[in-house]
């Protein structure tokens, strides 16, 4: 298979943690990465696997999150949006970076505000 030049950019983003309930986010970004870049057409940046750095971590990510050509939101509505996932959309909204938004309902019905935001008429579908 030919590896293209100019691969997309992809960012993926959702809660982060030390707790077994919080291990999801990992595995399922691993899975996504693994899966995108498996086809050759999308570089994924992940923030742990990425090196050692001289800048902070705050702003390694944002850096990797404003030089994505996409993003992608893993949210669970049961955990609600994370600050640190909400710094993320509200970087995507600034820089209007497209973005996939994937909410899981598990145990919780409610929708989150941020789920609830997205589906104003403004907002893209």
């Amino acid at each position: 298979m030919r590896n293209p030049r100019n691969k997309l950019k992809v960012f993926i983003s959702s809660k982060t943690g030390e707790t077994l309930t919080d291990q999801k986010y990992m595995l399922a970004r691993i899975a996504v990465k693994e899966t995108l870049e498996s086809t050759g057409l999308f570089e994924v940046y992940s923030f742990e696997s990425e090196g050692p750095s001289v800048n902070s971590a705050l702003d390694h990510y944002t850096g990797g999150l404003e030089d994505s050509d996409v993003c992608i939101f893993l949210i669970d509505n049961k955990d609600g949006v994370p600050p640190g996932v909400q710094n993320e959309i509200d970087i995507v909204n600034k820089y209007q970076i497209p973005s996939l938004y994937y909410f899981c309902r598990g145990d919780e019905k409610e929708k989150t505000q941020t789920q609830i935001e997205l589906l104003k008429a403004t907002q893209p579908k």
